[in-house]
């Protein structure tokens, strides 16, 4: 049988259809690209032929059982589902051949990892790699789909377009572990110097001394629902370039952002203040986001899973709530800048009353 025989049988393509030249160059350019029948008529059933070459980029060929892993990279079975569950990806079948070379490597690297740090360390550490590339793997395809393929899909292009994107967008997407090595190993020189530098001498290995900021925009759940979704999504990046500008300029980092929040710290209370100040000045003058708040206190954190914890924490997420529209509270004074005292705070969860302090330049 014939390519193009096969093409007709599996229902791929019909000849006399309007659109069978389309078809036919949409159907030559997935093969061409390694796409085999099956593919085709697996991606035709999921909706997505155009995706079919594509793909099969985004997996590997198989080489091992759920077993035949475990025994080369010296797990017990129930050791590796512990893992892979870590990893945030779904349960593998317990027979056939299901691990590819790649899957073999990230299990050996674990493998590695306990040698280090043990299993439960290494365990709660790949939680951490799991959810962060589970959040990036989300972005680069949202990403993808806003930019790319939305347009095309508006401008009507043909199919073959549509697949062309998707397999060049494809191949970016598989290319960025490389990216992830030089900007791993600055971030990681940042880290232990961040470390070095704020480690809590009278305290344990994961306790920093840090100052902590909240910020966030004040009405966000009334104000997002007034802008059509393209508007808000644009205001809304526009704001978390600017946070992440003003906090890493002055040698902070952002630890968590929440669309109309973020959380942060520095190793100064003048580098959180100013970060702050510059930031509310930048809402101030934005066209469409509303006015912003915060808080910022100074302490002891506790360090785990790149998230700090403890009452210093505590303390600035509750202050901001008190803080009014424009304003940033402190918890005490900070040298370079004027505070003004709101007098003494009963906030929850804090077991005493805390004077608080309005900033300003």
């Amino acid at each position: 049988m014939s390519q193009l025989d096969a093409w007709i049988a599996a229902g791929l393509y019909d000849p006399m259809a309007p659109d069978a030249d389309e078809q036919r160059e949409l159907l030559e350019f997935l093969t061409v690209r390694g796409a085999t029948l099956d593919d085709l008529i697996a991606s035709l059933e999921m909706r997505s032929l155009n995706a079919a070459a594509s793909d099969r980029l985004l997996n590997e060929p198989k080489v091992a059982s759920r077993s035949e892993a475990a025994e080369r990279v010296g797990l017990s079975v129930e050791e590796l589902d512990r893992v892979w569950r870590a990893v945030g990806l779904p349960p593998v079948p317990h027979e056939g051949t299901v691990f590819g070379e790649g899957d073999l490597f990230l299990l050996g690297v674990f493998k590695v990892g306990i040698d280090l740090l043990g299993f439960e360390a290494a365990l709660q550490f790949t939680r951490v790699m799991g959810s962060s590339m589970a959040r990036i793997a989300e972005a680069a395809v949202s990403g993808f789909l806003v930019n790319v393929e939305g347009p095309l899909v508006v401008e009507r292009s043909k199919p073959v377009e549509l697949a062309r994107a998707s397999y060049e967008g494809t191949e970016i997407l598989v290319s960025l572990p490389q990216v992830f090595a030089p900007m791993f190993v600055r971030h990681a020189a940042l880290a232990t110097m961040r470390t070095r530098m704020t480690r809590d001498q009278a305290g344990g290995f994961a306790e920093l001394r840090l100052s902590i900021g909240f910020l966030d925009l004040v009405g966000y759940t009334a104000w997002s629902q007034d802008l059509p979704t393209d508007r808000l999504a644009l205001a809304v990046n526009e704001f978390e370039e600017a946070a992440s500008d003003r906090i890493t300029d002055g040698g902070g980092r952002v630890i968590k952002m929440i669309g109309d929040a973020v959380m942060y710290a520095t190793a100064e209370p003048a580098a959180a203040s100013s970060a702050a100040l510059d930031l509310c000045d930048f809402v101030e003058q934005h066209p469409v986001l509303t006015r912003l708040r915060g808080a910022i206190t100074s302490g002891v954190v506790l360090s785990r899973d790149g998230d700090y914890f403890g009452p210093t924490v505590n303390l600035a997420a509750r202050a901001v709530k008190l803080a009014a529209p424009g304003h940033v509270l402190v918890d005490g004074p900070v040298e370079g800048f004027v505070t003004e005292s709101i007098g003494h705070h009963a906030l929850r969860g804090i077991d005493t009353t805390v004077e608080l302090f309005v900033l300003s330049r």
